[in-house]
């Protein structure tokens, strides 16, 4: 089965090798999908006339190595190089944009990126750029996905269901595309359960009773949600369903290592705070605690506010 993408945007950076770009080709290839890299010197003008001499050797010098890199990996398609000055994120999104990019994929950042969490280049397209994000983690070898989990939020996720929805979807067809076992996670928690036993018969089997029924609400819920992409997996495996008890945070790192997890699915949310602030969720803390390859989805009818200039 062939990934569900028509036109792949890799991020070069300076730290980007061969290795990383097959991570890109390797996606293409499987989407038949056009490739394009971007390769953004960070500067604060944008103009490209303006360009000192050491700039434009720069540029020069990381074309020539992607061009080499291309070669080496053998693939056959033309790809299309943007090199480009200014902010990543925003010359990422605008590219997006303009080019009607469906997936970006870029190297995570350092593993202390979460340090400077607000000024992360990775941070700022996990919450603006309008099209699938796939963050591959350096020095990860490239020998394909064995195990793929899909994350899903009820809870957060209520208004929009549609993003678990398709969530699952992705996360079936990558797992067919890969012949991958396909894992299925939704943390979970009973904030006010502790209180049961008051409320109750004075003792532990109230609060029991109410863990084991939203335990078994929770797997209902995931069934009911993976039933119309099922007929797609006959003759593979069937999904493993995990119910881990506690704050996504808290649960989810263990049990992603704890199954060798190679790719992550999941949904990123923003909601518009103070000066128009993009305010991320649980899926910026969880990342920088990972080991894996993380794909993050937005809701349908999200509106980047990166615009392109006039």
């Amino acid at each position: 089965m062939m990934y569900p993408f028509n036109h792949v945007l890799y991020v070069y950076t300076e730290s980007s090798d061969q290795q990383a770009l097959a991570h890109a080709v390797h996606w293409s290839k499987n989407s038949q999908a056009k490739l394009s890299i971007i390769y953004v010197l960070e500067k604060d003008n944008h103009e490209f006339e303006k360009l000192d001499e050491i700039e434009r050797n720069i540029l020069a010098f990381q074309r020539d190595k992607i061009t080499q890199c291309c070669q080496t990996l053998s693939f056959e398609r033309s790809v299309q190089v943007h090199l480009v000055t200014g902010k990543v994120y925003l010359e990422v999104i605008r590219t997006v944009l303009r080019e009607s990019v469906d997936l970006v994929i870029k190297e995570a950042e350092n593993p202390h990126w979460s340090a400077s969490l607000f000024g992360s280049n990775d941070v700022h397209l996990l919450r603006k750029c309008p099209c699938p994000l796939l963050l591959t983690k350096p020095n990860f070898p490239l020998s394909g996905y064995k195990n793929i989990l899909a994350t899903i939020d009820f809870g957060v996720f209520e208004q929009h269901n549609h993003l678990n929805e398709k969530i699952c979807q992705m996360a079936v067809q990558l797992a067919l595309g890969e012949f991958a076992q396909l894992h299925i996670a939704n943390a979970w928690d009973i904030p006010y359960a502790g209180f049961a036993s008051i409320w109750g018969d004075g003792n532990k089997q109230t609060e029991a009773r109410m863990w084991q029924g939203e335990q078994q609400h929770r797997y209902q819920q995931i069934e009911q949600l993976i039933q119309p992409f099922m007929t797609q997996t006959a003759g593979f495996s069937q999904p493993l369903i995990h119910l881990p008890q506690g704050k996504p945070v808290a649960v989810l790192p263990p049990l992603i290592a704890a199954h060798e997890i190679d790719l992550v699915v999941m949904g990123t949310l923003s909601r518009t705070g103070i000066s128009g602030m993009l305010i991320g969720n649980t899926s910026e803390e969880l990342i920088s605690q990972l080991h894996c390859s993380i794909l993050a989805l937005k809701p349908d009818h999200f509106e980047t506010p990166v615009t392109l200039p006039s």
